[in-house]
């Protein structure tokens, strides 16, 4: 980007920008919309999300080390806003300029009240409903420092407003990258309106770190090289589900919803036991043959299958054993497997759940594990050899992802809703 003293950021749907037409040398546009824009103007295309806020903050993480020294963030259409003269936004000697207007601490700590036609989206669906309210999101999500004797603060309706370089660099750019994922993926996130009302507040007081979570994106499972990672920090690995692909490696592995097909886990047994963690809604299938059609040394065990955990032959209606969902009451089950005496024995804390008697001998049969998370939520997957913690896997703070729809859309999703007290450092592969 050429080095600017300053510049113009617009966040543009379909308005008519002619109005900006003086600070062609200034500006950048950011299109949502339609391409009808006089192409003497610099025009950035981006996706319809977020409202101004995501093309706020796409320029600042963007361009965080190369920004103007004063950016002035403007509408597609100052006309609908509270403004002052364009002109008096280039002050140099202030760090924040806009049309203020005042606005009670207590009003952000309410529902906002929204006009007809924000109130008929937030009712009909089109606008993505948030539990929080403006000041929760703010002071716990976003970790901005609020005095808590504060009453009142300026808010800048309409989000036009000039900012400096020193002010928003008094932050770090990972902030910003925080706030942007509540906004992104979405045409229309009631965190955008939010946003309008707390830009002050969020250059104007000081923030509180959040510890860092590191996140890649895995092509192959055999791309993966744990010593390249920092084993004190938190880290996820994102591996793509091909259907039935196997899993040789001790990991944690995470299985995100929704899901629709296995994921294969050959595990090396000792002595023939074999243990594997899990959370109490997940569909195993334990395949004894590598013949599929010899279904009577196949099985499948659902737990929680409607308040209650079977195993029964594999597509089959035949269920060999039921118990009642209660038995599994914790947040990450452990369940021995092991082979013994031409019996397969599913035992959780020595307590055994299955016990299946074969009629022929199975010692000779490794069983190969399918996996698919039948719940709406993560699955914590942990397997050893063996039962025992001799397991190579000593990396404790990396995850293993998987999953099956577009990595973007997975990924902005599932952070949406969880790690809220972390940053999430997406890192370049």
């Amino acid at each position: 980007m050429q080095d600017l003293k300053t510049q113009l950021v617009i966040a543009r749907y379909n308005e008519n920008i002619n109005w900006a037409l003086p600070y062609i040398d200034k500006a950048v546009i950011y299109n949502k919309g339609l391409l009808n824009i006089p192409k003497v103007f610099n025009i950035i295309n981006l996706p319809n999300f977020g409202r101004e806020g995501h093309t706020y903050l796409y320029h600042i993480i963007t361009n965080y080390d190369n920004l103007a020294e004063k950016t002035l963030f403007f509408q597609g259409k100052i006309d609908d806003h509270q403004t002052i003269p364009i002109n008096d936004y280039f002050n140099d000697s202030e760090e924040l300029i806009a049309k203020f207007s005042v606005l009670s601490i207590n009003e952000l700590k309410q529902e906002i009240n929204h006009g007809k036609k924000w109130r008929y989206e937030k009712e009909s669906g089109s606008m993505r409903a948030t539990k929080y309210t403006p000041y929760n999101w703010l002071v716990d999500l976003i970790g901005i420092d609020i005095d808590k004797t504060m009453k009142e603060f300026n808010v800048i309706w309409g989000a036009n407003f000039s900012v400096s370089k020193k002010l928003i660099q008094s932050k770090p750019k990972i902030f910003y990258q925080n706030i942007l994922r509540y906004l992104d993926f979405h045409k229309n996130p009631e965190e955008g309106h939010f946003l309008e009302r707390v830009w002050t507040l969020i250059f104007l007081n000081k923030h509180i770190n959040k510890p860092v979570i590191n996140s890649y994106y895995i092509k192959n499972i055999d791309d993966i090289n744990l010593n390249k990672y920092n084993s004190s920090q938190e880290t996820h690995l994102w591996l793509p589900n091909f259907s039935n692909q196997s899993i040789y490696k001790n990991f944690k592995i995470c299985l995100i919803p929704p899901y629709s097909s296995f994921f294969e886990i050959k595990p090396d047994y000792k002595d023939n036991k074999f243990s594997l963690s899990l959370s109490n809604y997940v569909h195993l299938k334990i395949i004894f043959s590598s013949f599929s059609n010899i279904d009577n040394y196949n099985y499948e065990i659902i737990l929680n299958n409607k308040h209650k955990s079977v195993i029964k032959l594999i597509n089959t209606p035949n269920i060999i054993e039921s118990y009642s969902g209660l038995i599994f009451n914790k947040k990450l089950l452990k369940l021995d497997f092991s082979i013994e005496d031409n019996k397969f024995i599913v035992k959780n804390e020595d307590k055994i759940i299955f016990n299946i008697d074969h009629k022929n001998e199975i010692n000779t049969h490794t069983p190969i594990f399918l996996i698919k998370n039948i719940s709406d939520e993560e699955l914590l997957i942990d397997y050893n050899v063996g039962g025992t913690s001799t397991s190579t896997y000593d990396h404790k703070n990396i995850k293993l992802f998987i999953f099956n729809n577009s990595y973007e859309n997975n990924l902005q999703n599932f952070y949406y809703y969880n790690y809220l007290d972390n940053y999430i450092e997406q890192s370049s592969f």
